[in-house]
Formats: C-alpha cells, sequence, structure tokens
C-alpha cells in the first residue's frame, strides 16, 4: 500500500511511442522513484485529447479554459503530485507536437501548482552529440521558470535513434532509475546528466 505522504511524482511523456527510448528512460526513473518510496504515475500525451491552445486569454483573465478536453485530468494529476518528469524525443531539433501542446496549455495551471512543483527533464537524440537536445531542453525549463516552477536538472540521452536503442545501453538506464530514486529522496539532481555514450 502506497504512502499517501509520500513524495509523488509524475511522469509525462511527449513521445508518440509506447516502449521508445523516451518512454523508456522515464519508465526506469519512475522505476527509481517508486523503489525510493515515491509515488509514481505515468500519463502518455498521445494518449490524451489535448487541443492546441486557442489563444484567447480566457484562463490568465480569471476565467477557466473554454476547451473541454483532457487537459484539466492532467492539471489534477499534477496539482496531486509535486514532482514532474517531463519527456520528449527530439523532433526537428525542439520538443514534440505532443509536449509543446502541453507546454502551451500550461497557462490554464493554477499558479500554486506550479509554485509546489519541480520539474526534471528527460530528452533523447539520434544525434551522435548531445548538443542537439540544447533547444528542447532550454523550451521545457525556460517554460516552467516563467511559471514559478522550480527546474532541477535532466537526463539527455543522445545516439539512441531506433526504438530500444537505450536498452543496449546499461550505464543509461542505471543513471535514469538512480535519478528517480534521488528524486524520491528529494535529493538535488545532478544538472545535464549524459552518461548515454556509456555501456
Amino acid at each position: 500500500m502506497s504512502n499517501p505522504d509520500a513524495i509523488g511524482v509524475l511522469g509525462i511523456v511527449g513521445s508518440p511511442r509506447r516502449g521508445g527510448n523516451t518512454d523508456t528512460l522515464v519508465g526506469e526513473l519512475l522505476r527509481g522513484a517508486e523503489a525510493g518510496g515515491a509515488r509514481v504515475e505515468r500519463v502518455f500525451l498521445s494518449d490524451l485529447n489535448l487541443n492546441p491552445c486557442l489563444g484567447c486569454w480566457t484562463c490568465t483573465r480569471g476565467g477557466k479554459c473554454p476547451q473541454r478536453d483532457d487537459m484539466e485530468l492532467l492539471i489534477d494529476k499534477m496539482t496531486r503530485m509535486s514532482t514532474w518528469v517531463l519527456g520528449t524525443p527530439v523532433y526537428f531539433y525542439a520538443a514534440t507536437a505532443q509536449l509543446k501542446t502541453f507546454l502551451d496549455r500550461g497557462l490554464c495551471v493554477p499558479k500554486d501548482t506550479y509554485a509546489n512543483a519541480k520539474v526534471f527533464s528527460v530528452v533523447t537524440l539520434g544525434d551522435t552529440t548531445p548538443e542537439g537536445a540544447s533547444v528542447a531542453v532550454e523550451l521545457i525549463e525556460r517554460t516552467m521558470k516563467f511559471h514559478g516552477a522550480r527546474t532541477i536538472g535532466n537526463l539527455i540521452a543522445h545516439n539512441v535513434l531506433d526504438t530500444g536503442d537505450v536498452r543496449e545501453k546499461p550505464a543509461l538506464l542505471r543513471a535514469a532509475f538512480e535519478q528517480g530514486t534521488a528524486l524520491a529522496l528529494n535529493e538535488s539532481a545532478a544538472k545535464k546528466l549524459d552518461p548515454s555514450a556509456s555501456t
């Protein structure tokens, strides 16, 4: 039985591929967090009905977003979990459309939800160097900082193009698991962790 007072870690997967590299790393991180005593949950943005932001500004003027989709369900999960793990592969130098839509809709998330949140990002890419993840990482971190959330680190996994590539990198899987345990124990996360070239 899970401890209701334990830290809650919510994995938000922005990849459309279940079982892909991003999903696998987020899953390992959540597995480590659970081993450390955290309550964990994972959502796949591609499974949700999330419409693009309309730019109507209703939510910023004290009103509620006029769109009736799964964003309300996601906000409820975000409110109940104090730590968020945002995962995305790099698509044309940036995050996926699924994650970008989620970030764009973030204005309708209550400010106190952000104020209580810590955000860790997982970014995967097929490039042979980690520099190609910089735009996606910056997008996530600047967006979260804008809303008042605390960004606590990232795991960048380069040279993982095909589905299952990360499973051939035990050091990377171990790093994700250990990072999850650190999050559960409320330890500081290491910045720009990139052990993906190791075996």
